[in-house]
């Protein structure tokens, strides 16, 4: 898939109503399991959080898409720090 074509499906994506509220959804939801979770229950806990952080890096990687390109090329051309 060309660069351009990316950007155009990123975008596309990030526009889509019901991508939005699913992804908003899948998000709460997970955030209600984590936090409603039984003391003891780490396993249910640390899995509901990934499941957070993976909805975000998603939404992350598909800001980037639509705004520059792929997280690669964003990365590479960053002046050295």
């Amino acid at each position: 898939m060309e660069p351009t074509q990316k950007q155009a499906a990123a975008r596309t994506l990030l526009q889509d109503d019901l991508v939005r509220q699913l992804l908003d959804e899948y998000e709460k939801n997970e955030m209600d399991v984590a936090v409603d979770s039984l003391p003891g229950a780490v396993e249910i806990r640390t899995q509901a959080l990934a499941n957070v952080r993976a909805i975000r890096r998603l939404r992350d990687a598909l800001e980037i898409a639509a705004n520059s390109g792929t997280r690669e090329e964003r990365t590479s051309s960053r002046a050295p720090a």
